[in-house]
This record gives structure tokens, sequence and C-alpha cells, in this order.
């Protein structure tokens, strides 16, 4: 309920592939009535990031699908990302999917 609380409304939040705590953020936000519109860079080679813009299309959430190498274009109209981790480690560092670090440098 936290994360959900910091997405605004008319905000535009990028995402990458697809992570169920992410997915599962993005749709209590739109349950608790905040409109706001994702776009989901895909991640291959198993296309979740087309599963994720299908679920959030049907819960009526405006979403755009994008290939990794429109990342730098699309960087400058987005107001949030969120990243899904597979793993936290003790020292602090964060294990995610094959080119979660491209997307969490280029939104630096």
């Amino acid at each position: 309920r936290h994360a959900s609380g910091k997405i605004a409304e008319g905000d535009t939040i990028l995402t990458f592939g697809r992570a169920s705590a992410v997915e599962k953020v993005l749709l209590e936000a739109r349950e608790r009535g905040t409109f706001y519109k994702v776009v989901v860079v895909s991640c291959w080679p198993q296309n979740e990031g087309q599963q994720l813009v299908e679920t959030l299309a049907a819960a009526g959430v405006e979403c755009s699908f994008i290939a990794i190498t429109s990342l730098s274009y699309m960087m400058g109209s987005v107001d949030k990302v969120m990243l899904g981790a597979s793993a936290l480690f003790s020292n602090g560092a964060v294990l995610g999917r094959c080119g979660t670090a491209l997307v969490a440098m280029m939104a630096k």
C-alpha cells in the first residue's frame, strides 16, 4: 500500500519486463482510482512485458510498450521508474533480470 501511494494522478511510470511486486503496486493504485500511464520496456525472450501491458490494460491503465533501444528517448517523459528485484543481499546489493541495471542507470 505504501508504494502504490507514491503514484500520483497523471504520473507516467516506466517499468522493465514483468515483476509481480511492481504489477501488484500498479494494480493497487488503479483500484484506488488513480489514473496514470505506464511505459513497459520489453524483456526478452519470454516477452513478459507484453503480458504486463495486457494485464494493466484490462484494468483500465493506459499503457505503451517499447523496445529497450527506445529507452533513452522515452526517459525524458517519465515521472517515475519502478523496477523489480529477484533478490536483495545482506550487503545491500540487488539482483535483477538482465537489463535492469541499464534501465536504472538511464533513470538516474
